[in-house]
């Protein structure tokens, strides 16, 4: 495993980061009130429209809120880590001992398909990192592995079965893109 690892990404704002989420939230907002319009004898509609409105809005405005803190850029080498995260618009950067980091690759896969997020922690700020923006499976792959290798920390069972889970979808993926 190299030595030096470098992850960057481009500033992609918060708004930018959101709008996926908040149309979806607009979509469902108006389609309620569409079927509330054209009712046509259904009763309690607007009720159960309203607990899926509910739901649903709590759940992207959750999602929302969890962009909020986005992590852009790693570089690391096998000692000190150096990373640039956004809170919302704000830009800081942090920098700290590869010995205060704890990493961990979590399963989220749901009956659609395999999914998995990273959780990262640099002395105590705390990031998730998933695929929804710029990060790859590849690259929190590669993050989780080298933090792991550095830190002389072993991969559980379940830590290799999320790896062969990503390196199976990115085979799928990249076998989808060739056709």
């Amino acid at each position: 495993m190299e030595k030096m690892l470098n992850i960057k990404h481009s500033s992609t704002k918060f708004l930018n980061r959101s709008k996926f989420w908040i149309g979806v939230l607009v979509l469902i907002l108006l389609l309620f009130f569409i079927l509330s319009i054209f009712e046509n004898g259904i009763k309690n509609i607007n009720i159960s429209m309203s607990i899926f409105a509910l739901v649903f809005g709590s759940l992207i405005l959750f999602k929302v809120w969890l962009n909020k803190i986005y992590l852009a850029d790693i570089e690391c080498d096998s000692n000190i880590i150096n990373i640039r995260y956004f809170n919302g618009k704000v830009e800081h950067n942090l920098s700290s001992f590869l010995d205060n980091t704890n990493i961990e690759l979590k399963n989220t896969s749901t009956r659609m398909g395999f999914d998995c997020k990273l959780r990262l922690r640099i002395d105590s700020k705390k990031f998730i990192i998933d695929d929804t923006f710029d990060w790859s499976l590849s690259e929190m792959k590669l993050l989780f592995e080298y933090i792991k290798h550095y830190k002389n920390e072993s991969l559980t069972e379940t830590d290799k079965f999320n790896i062969s889970r990503i390196e199976e979808k990115v085979k799928k993926n990249a076998l989808q893109h060739r056709a």
